[in-house]
C-alpha cells in the first residue's frame, strides 16, 4: 500500500481543518515524542551492548588472550641466538671421490670380508 502525493495532500487538509491552529503544538509535540523514543532506543541498545560486552568477558578464550597479550616481554639472553639469528645449517664439504678412490676402497673392502684361513673354493 502506498501513498500516492494526492493522498499525501487530502491527509494534511484534513490535519489542517481538524486542528487548526494548533498545528504547529502538535508538531513540536511530535517531534519532541520522536526525539524522546529515539533516545530511550539508543539507551537501551547501549545497556544491552555492555551487558553482552560483560558477559562476553567471562569467555575464557578472551580471558587467556588477554593474559597472552599482557605478559611480560623478557629481554632475549645475549649468548643465545635469537630465532632471526640462526640461519640454516651449511652444506657439509664436498665429498667427491675419484673413480680410481672408490675403486681401492672396494677392494679393500671385499679383503676386509675374508676371515683369515679361508682358502677361495673351486670347483
Amino acid at each position: 500500500m502506498e501513498l500516492g502525493m494526492g493522498e499525501i495532500m487530502l491527509i494534511l487538509l484534513v490535519a489542517l481543518l481538524v486542528y487548526g491552529g494548533r498545528l504547529p503544538q502538535v508538531a513540536a509535540a511530535v517531534g519532541r515524542s520522536v526525539a524522546e523514543l529515539r533516545r530511550g532506543l539508543r539507551d537501551t541498545t547501549d545497556l544491552v551492548r555492555n551487558e553482552v560486552d560483560e558477559l562476553a568477558d567471562l569467555d575464557p578464550r578472551r580471558a587467556v588472550r588477554r593474559a597472552w597479550e599482557a605478559r611480560p616481554q623478557i629481554p632475549a639472553d645475549p649468548g643465545v641466538p635469537s630465532e632471526s639469528d640462526v640461519s640454516a645449517p651449511a652444506d657439509p664439504p664436498s665429498q667427491e671421490r675419484s673413480d680410481d678412490e672408490l675403486a681401492t676402497e672396494d677392494i679393500s673392502l671385499k679383503s676386509d670380508d675374508a676371515t683369515p684361513g679361508d682358502t677361495p673354493k673351486t670347483t
